[in-house]
């Protein structure tokens, strides 16, 4: 049976994973490690879904084993990794509203930044082991879709695997209502805000770490990622136990990870409910990658880079010296400038004023200056695989000589 989306899907994950990196430079200058991390983590499993469905097409062939392997380790991983990552974002912003003085030197920055990395990365590597304990088989190969991780739905599973995300989820929401309810009793003095400056705290890099417009920014997207991740993990852990009587009255399959389980689409799309959960799997990070760039992608900073690009190609075009410019003041945006040199350097309101001068004058093409540059969310894809046994067609093999790492 023909996928009725190809190749539209395929096109649209793949634009979703470019638009998602897009404003990862300048959240990265601001070392917001949650939502970078974010972007992370949504743009890997679209490049993940992105091959699968490519490569995996209208057949079920065990082509590239090692690649299986490693996309269904980013899948288990991503999950949770953007649930932490919602619940770092939702933690800063009630940190930030409800401390005053929070993040107001560089010991307290770096370490938040090593609590957010802690929480990001350290739950999912912590996912992908605890995983290990429940999967029978090596890894699924769906027609159609690509590589899944195999999991066998029992009480442990959800205790292991399945819960994380919803369990972030709700501690993301906790945060986020402790965040809007500071942000309600403060909310004139936060009308006055000013922005913080960034870890890199010399003059002539100032850049901006958060104002009111990005505060709000970041609090809708931890609130669209929560009231995603929560309602559709209660939904497929409810599918996954209405199917758990057929794993039982079938038996705990032996662990087996040289074996493979290829599922034809006949199968998946002949039952509503498979069909339904993999679907929303697969078009959920599309959605929610559009939502987070609508939200980021048109802030006022993006703007501001989108027309340093824009003027960089067309003096590039016309081979005028502005793409010189932009390139020095891209890598001085990036540079991590000596205490003992700051004082030489030019100040952020002298580098505006140079770079106008010289933008205005195109034969020049020397300039000394730093840059001032002015962030879903996929569901845990959760499906009852093993009630998938009970289907003719579905077929486990053995990994052949050929088909081995």
């Amino acid at each position: 049976m023909a996928d009725p989306m190809y190749p539209l899907f395929p096109i649209l994950v793949f634009i979703t994973f470019i638009i998602t990196l897009i404003p990862l430079p300048w959240h990265l200058q601001q070392w917001n490690a949650g939502t970078c991390l974010f972007m992370l983590w949504t743009s890997s499993v679209c490049l993940v879904l992105f091959t699968n469905s490519v490569v995996w097409s209208g057949n079920t062939a065990n082509v590239a084993p090692v690649w299986c392997d490693i996309s269904s380790q980013i899948i288990i991983a991503s999950n949770a990794g953007l649930a932490a990552s919602t619940v770092c974002i939702s933690r800063r912003l009630y940190c930030i509203t409800a401390l005053r003085g929070a993040y107001a030197t560089k010991a307290e920055r770096r370490r938040a930044l090593g609590e957010d990395l802690s929480i990001s990365i350290g739950i999912p590597l912590a996912v992908c082991v605890s995983h290990l304990i429940v999967q029978p088989y090596r890894f699924q190969i769906i027609e159609d879709v690509g590589c899944y991780p195999s999991t066998y739905d029992s009480l442990l599973a959800y205790l292991l695997y399945y819960i994380w995300s919803i369990a972030m989820g709700f501690v993301a929401l906790f945060y986020g209502c402790l965040a809007l309810r500071q942000f309600h009793l403060r909310r004139a003095e936060i009308s006055k805000l000013k922005p913080m400056k960034s870890i890199n705290n010399d003059t002539s890099s100032t850049t901006e770490f958060l104002t009111v417009s990005r505060y709000i920014r970041l609090f809708i997207l931890a609130l669209i990622h929560v009231l995603c991740t929560i309602p559709v993990g209660i939904y497929y852990i409810y599918v996954s136990a209405t199917q758990m009587a057929i794993a039982i009255a079938q038996g705990e399959p032996r662990r087996d990870w040289t074996k493979i389980q290829y599922i034809p689409s006949s199968v998946w799309r002949s039952d509503a409910t498979m069909y339904s959960c993999i679907e929303i799997n697969r078009w959920m990070p599309v959605f929610c990658g559009v939502v987070f760039f609508g939200i980021f992608g048109f802030a006022s900073e993006a703007r501001g880079r989108y027309k340093l690009w824009w003027r960089c190609i067309v003096n590039r075009i016309h081979g005028r010296g502005g793409g010189e410019v932009f390139a020095h003041k891209l890598r001085s945006s990036w540079r991590w400038t000596p205490k003992s040199n700051r004082d030489s350097q030019l100040s952020g309101s002298e580098a505006d004023k140079s770079s106008k001068h010289l933008l205005s004058h195109q034969h020049q093409n020397s300039y000394s200056s730093t840059f001032k540059p002015g962030v879903p969310m996929t569901p845990d894809p959760i499906m009852p695989h093993s009630s998938f046994l009970e289907y003719d067609d579905v077929e486990l093999r053995p990994v052949s000589s050929s088909d081995s790492d």
